[in-house]
């Protein structure tokens, strides 16, 4: 049993050394990087409701409304593979059901959500919608197609910052850089920045004309894309090797 308790105190002696060791010889340091690229990706959604004496006829009129305004975004450049339907309800029709006729007793929402990977033709989407006069039309999210490979450039930067700061400090310690022992990434998430005021496109009739107006500059453009940050962090550990490696 002594022996035992013996062999136990020695390994336990042994890992505090080690780990001394190891605490002694060793740098952390840490690493950033930033970098604000435009957005080169856009989604927005629009509503309609149908209504009508039945289910049936509620959901016709609802899917002609999608039908009018999707003939008029193929028009602008957009594709079939550029519109989603995220939400379809249909039900009677609780809220504004007419006194004297059965054409409201029900109703059918459709939204779609329209992708843009081109934002030259946000606009000219933007106000095709509008002169349908949908029931809404939503704020439009920025972002970008390629996240994780430009995500990936800018960890490459964090690292190497990381690496030129302990390089510094090595110097300064009279000691030389050995091999890296652990890299850690501190999870980020993108940052939004507008570049400009970008308006809600509310779907009113005067807004619909006004944007045709100034459809031909794009300089006088009501929509513009957001800034995104990039940003990495990293924890380096670097192994220090007394007077360079042998």
């Amino acid at each position: 049993m002594k022996f035992l308790i013996l062999f136990i105190f020695s390994i336990f002696s042994f890992s505090i050394c080690l780990s001394q060791n190891f605490e002694q010889n060793r740098l952390v340091v840490y690493g950033s990087a930033e970098q604000f690229t435009q957005a080169d990706f856009a989604n927005f959604s629009f509503e309609v409701i149908g209504y009508g004496s039945s289910l049936s006829l509620a959901v016709q009129n609802a899917k002609k409304q999608v039908n009018i305004i999707s003939s008029k975004l193929f028009k602008t450049g957009l594709t079939e593979k550029n519109l989603i339907t995220s939400f379809f309800h249909s039900a009677e029709n609780y809220g504004d059901k007419a006194f004297l006729s059965s054409k409201k007793d029900y109703k059918a929402n459709i939204t779609v959500r329209v992708q843009i990977d081109s934002l030259s033709l946000l606009e000219p989407a933007i106000i095709a919608i509008s002169e349908s006069q949908p029931e809404k039309i939503s704020t439009i999210d920025f972002s970008l197609r390629n996240y994780e490979k430009l995500k990936e450039k800018v960890l490459e930067k964090a690292i190497l910052k990381a690496k030129d700061k302990a390089n510094i400090l090595a110097s300064n310690m009279n000691t030389e850089l050995g091999d890296i022992l652990y890299i850690e990434e501190f999870p980020t998430y993108p940052q939004y920045r507008l570049r400009r005021p970008a308006p809600s496109p509310f779907n009113v009739a005067y807004e619909s004309k006004a944007l045709t107006v100034e459809q031909g500059s794009s300089s006088e453009s009501g929509f513009f894309a957001e800034e995104i940050a990039l940003t990495a962090r990293v924890k380096v550990i670097i192994e220090l090797v007394k007077g360079g490696k042998s």
